[in-house]
């Protein structure tokens, strides 16, 4: 039976409040170490609406996706941490064999068998959804015949890796293309999510010359206003064309 404590209180009222805030605690850290791992030429903002949904941009600079640019989403399971794997799911579907071609989800059983709370992070997920991408070699999986048929989501791109990397390498360039038209597309009304916008020369030149220049953008902004030491990660998919920021502002 719930035992009323008084003031509207019981003590599963207690309990799901003491739940919630230890679950905001838990994936505010997630965040924190996400963070702190510096990844390059990945941006990643926690959805307004919900703390098990993040939005993530990936830019490609080297690799047969060199030049790739995706939207995704990280999917935390409800009962993090103590929970099965994230989930990496992709808004406009990539060629790859580790993607499931109808749902863009992410396979990370090569890298996950089990998500372990004391040992695994989030973080860890998205530095695979990464890598997958800027150092893809599918060499190691290919003698094992049980692990492709249990494992890879995509099996034509499995077979063309296998038997015609040219033609694999056809479909790479292909889906960058494609994926790239469709950076500007988003199905979410959350104020915290990543849009592009067009390129602003009067606000942006001096920014794309420095970046091309190799000034140090962040540090240069530290020493410029010290009381806000952040920037707001500006980048383009192409020089000129576009700007990308969150709704929110961020």
């Amino acid at each position: 039976m719930d035992k009323h404590l008084g003031n509207g209180l019981t003590e599963n009222n207690i309990l799901d409040n003491f739940t919630n805030v230890f679950t905001e605690y838990q994936m505010m850290r997630e965040f924190v170490l996400y963070r702190n791992q510096n990844m390059c030429h990945i941006y990643v903002v926690p959805s307004h609406s919900s703390t098990f949904v993040w939005f993530g941009v990936m830019f490609v600079h080297k690799g047969l996706y060199r030049g790739i640019v995706l939207r995704f989403h990280v999917l935390i399971p409800n009962a993090f941490p103590t929970t099965e794997i994230p989930k990496i799911v992709f808004d406009a579907i990539p060629f790859h064999p580790l993607i499931n071609p109808l749902s863009g989800e992410l396979n990370t059983s090569l890298a996950f068998t089990e998500w372990k709370s004391s040992v695994n992070n989030v973080w860890e997920v998205i530095d695979y959804a990464n890598r997958v991408f800027n150092c893809f070699d599918l060499t190691d999986c290919l003698p094992n015949e049980s692990l492709l048929s249990c494992d890879m989501f995509n099996t034509q791109a499995v077979d063309l890796y296998r038997e015609n990397m040219d033609g694999f390498r056809l479909k790479v360039t292909q889906t960058i293309r494609q994926c790239n038209q469709k950076i500007n597309e988003y199905n979410t009304d959350d104020s915290n999510a990543i849009i592009f916008g067009p390129f602003d020369a009067d606000i942006h030149q001096e920014l794309q010359r420095k970046l091309l220049s190799g000034v140090n953008v962040h540090e240069e902004s530290q020493l410029a206003d010290p009381t806000h030491p952040s920037v707001t990660g500006l980048s383009w998919v192409q020089s000129g064309s576009t700007q990308m920021f969150s709704k929110s502002g961020a």
